[in-house]
């Protein structure tokens, strides 16, 4: 986690981290016009409900939520099966969706292997792997319904503990 801190932390602020296998690894990650902001967005309930708050932060997307991109590193290997799945990246397109009014055209997953060393640490393996995705209406739905559901149990919960 801190490995990944580390990355997390240098592509927001485009400073190098002073090792220069992991600067030319990140060098590699695919930016697109805005790095690491947060963007809020409200799920509507229905009627007589108030929505709710959602907060994503893509490691980097367009301006226009057209695109987006997540970055990870790690030593479990990711595959296009797990991108497909990955639920958020789901929020994510969700959220675009919100914004925009219809579907997030392109979506991506960028990979940078990661391996642990003789000495213990953690470094990269030299190359990021990116692998494309789509989410479709019914995944947004999907999504939307376990998003409410959620908050439902939340909003009861929290009844319960003030009252």
């Amino acid at each position: 986690m801190d490995f990944g801190s580390k990355v997390a932390d240098a592509l927001e602020t485009g400073e190098m981290t002073g090792d220069l296998e992991l600067d030319l690894v990140i060098e590699q990650f695919p930016k697109l016009g805005i790095q690491d902001q947060m963007v809020m967005a409200e799920l509507n309930r229905g009627r007589g409900k108030n929505p709710i708050p959602l907060l994503a932060k893509p490691d980097t997307r367009n301006g226009d939520y057209s695109a987006f991109r997540e970055y990870k590193t790690g030593t479990e290997p990711w595959t296009q099966k797990k991108v497909d799945a990955w639920g958020q990246i789901t929020f994510y397109a969700v959220v675009g969706y919100i914004i925009r009014g219809k579907l997030v055209p392109e979506i991506w997953l960028d990979w940078a292997p990661t391996q642990r060393n003789e000495d213990g640490t953690i470094g990269v393996m030299g190359t990021v792997k990116s692998f494309r995705t789509n989410r479709t209406m019914a995944d947004i739905l999907r999504m939307m319904l376990r998003m409410r559901r959620a908050w439902d149990r939340i909003e009861k919960l929290t009844e319960q503990e003030l009252f």
